[in-house]
């Protein structure tokens, strides 16, 4: 589930994350009349421990299929649930595992995480846009190439060994740069960067090197 969700809007997790680990701290220290208050809403909207399961699917379905039927806030909401149930137990059972089921620590490294599937998200809309161009190349001697999601051109400041293309994102508003050179053993050694209007700026994307995320 929090594949779903880190996925669809690794931001939007990140956010839901944080609520749900100030609300799990909040639990260790509530009295726990309010607590078992909380407890009895959740029970009563999950009357069963199966009624967590959100899909119902085989083992060896895909997750992600089969999840398309909801939207992210009810996947969210879902995942929510069950972590402050989660949460709940641990101080109201006695035989419940004492486990948080968020951390600092966990958080810090999300906050990274997070800002690596952005990047990998970016790089790889950046990768089929250029795509993209190329065979629209090979078809037309236009060397600027546009389409109603992004425009692709040269960027004209000169360097002595890469070539250059300036990316516009247009619904994401966003503006990326794609270089690459080709190397003395015949090779090509390929760049992708986030950039500005100008295609001036260069900054290093932190991704995680796939190509499935989108």
């Amino acid at each position: 589930m929090r594949g779903i969700l880190i996925r669809r809007n690794p931001q939007k997790f990140l956010g839901l994350y944080k609520k749900i680990h100030e609300e799990s701290e909040n639990i260790k220290t509530v009295e726990i009349a309010v607590l078992k208050a909380k407890h009895l809403l959740l029970t009563e909207k999950y009357p069963q421990y199966d009624d967590f399961d959100l899909t119902r699917v085989r083992v060896y379905v895909l997750y992600d299929d089969a999840s398309r039927s909801y939207s992210l806030d009810e996947i969210e909401q879902h995942y929510s649930d069950i972590s402050i149930f989660q949460a709940l137990q641990s101080r109201l059972n006695a035989v419940w595992p004492s486990l948080s089921t968020t951390s600092e620590r966990e958080l810090n490294h999300l906050e990274k995480y997070v800002k690596s599937v952005i990047d990998t998200k970016f790089k790889n809309k950046l990768k089929r846009a250029i795509a993209d161009y190329y065979l629209a190349r090979g078809i037309s001697d236009n060397y600027e190439f546009e389409t109603n999601s992004y425009s692709i051109r040269p960027v004209d400041h000169f360097h002595f060994v890469e070539n250059r293309y300036g990316i516009y994102l247009k619904l994401e508003n966003e503006y990326g740069l794609y270089s690459f050179y080709h190397l003395d053993d015949g090779t090509t050694h390929e760049r992708f960067c986030r950039s500005d209007e100008t295609f001036q700026k260069e900054e290093i994307l932190d991704d995680l090197n796939v190509d499935e995320i989108i």
